[in-house]
């Protein structure tokens, strides 16, 4: 009876992982460094300067007990990208990030600098000494800094560009400031929305492939590529390959009632989004391999690189196996 529950035991626990793989049994942090692997590689063969920057995701380039080399995954990206660094939003509102976890980022974010990526630090307050301190401190880092009122990524900041320069950009690397821009819905319209980012200085826009339903054309991405002062900058559009978003084109209503096995449950931080089992081949699909999918999409309408999100996604599934 015994060997019964536990040989029922192991196959539903496969089920829920997929592939009849027992999900404890599964390198997550493996699996991420795997999959940006393969994103470098497909992006690459179609377009040879492709950029990748990952948000977060300290972990993958540590040199630790890893089945994968770190160094040979620090080859794959184009920098690397961390928020909260200085400053962060929680539920009080804004405040200086503690001691602890500023030390953590600089000890972790070393062996990246080491390798020659840039760092990109997003930083959260609306306070203008905050603001100040946080650029300050992230130029002093090596950082460059983008310092932001809200959270929710909405808006052109007023304060000045730090490092602002008309020269042309040619990778990541050159950058030495830069504004993440991934919800445009306080802006009046398509065509504000793209001129209020084409007259900007930045070095480097951050910015999602659509606007509505429809996303950015090549002419589009084409006029985002042009400092309001002259310079080409370089222009990522955002990708989540941690979590499935349902107001995306991909989603289908029938998910939410029924929910195939590489979804996981919601994010309760961010309403419409989901876990996902990113090392399954359904999601792999969905984000490249076919016009349709999404990198493809961003591809083809000229973006430099893409702006990988959730790349720490392994956490939600470490933390469901303890």
């Amino acid at each position: 009876m015994g060997k019964f529950w536990t040989f029922f035991l192991l196959i539903f626990m496969g089920l829920l992982g997929g592939c009849g793989q027992v999900e404890a049994e599964i390198s997550y942090r493996e699996e991420m460094a795997t999959l940006i692997t393969k994103i470098h590689a497909y992006a690459t063969d179609k377009k040879a300067d492709f950029g990748l920057l990952p948000n977060g995701g300290l972990a993958l380039y540590q040199e630790e007990d890893t089945s994968y080399s770190s160094r040979e995954l620090m080859k794959k990206i184009n920098g690397v990208l961390v928020e909260s660094v200085f400053y962060r939003w929680n539920e009080e509102g804004f405040a200086a990030t503690p001691a602890e976890d500023r030390n953590y980022f600089a000890e972790s974010l070393v062996k990246p600098k080491e390798s020659g990526l840039p760092v990109f630090c997003i930083d959260y307050t609306a306070d203008k000494e905050a603001t100040n301190d946080a650029t300050g401190l992230a130029e002093a880092a090596g950082y460059a800094s983008l310092v932001m009122p809200r959270r929710e990524l909405d808006t052109i900041p007023t304060t000045p560009i730090p490092q602002v320069n008309n020269r042309d950009i040619k990778n990541l690397q050159e950058a030495k400031n830069f504004l993440a821009l991934l919800n445009p819905g306080k802006f009046s319209g398509r065509e504000d929305y793209l001129t209020s980012l084409a007259k900007t200085d930045y070095d480097l826009l951050i910015v999602d492939l659509y606007y509505g339903d429809t996303p950015l054309t090549v002419a589009e991405v084409a006029r985002l590529q042009r400092k309001g002062n002259g310079g080409r900058r370089q222009v990522y559009a955002y990708m989540s390959v941690g979590e499935a978003e349902d107001y995306r084109p991909y989603w289908q209503d029938s998910w939410v009632s029924s929910l195939p096995d590489w979804l996981a449950p919601p994010n309760e931080d961010w309403a419409g989004s989901y876990h996902v089992r990113y090392w399954r081949p359904e999601w792999q699909k969905i984000l490249f391999g076919s016009p349709d999918a999404y990198l493809d999409k961003i591809i083809a309408a000229g973006f430099d690189g893409a702006f990988l999100d959730v790349v720490d996604g392994y956490d939600y599934f470490a933390e469901q196996t303890l």
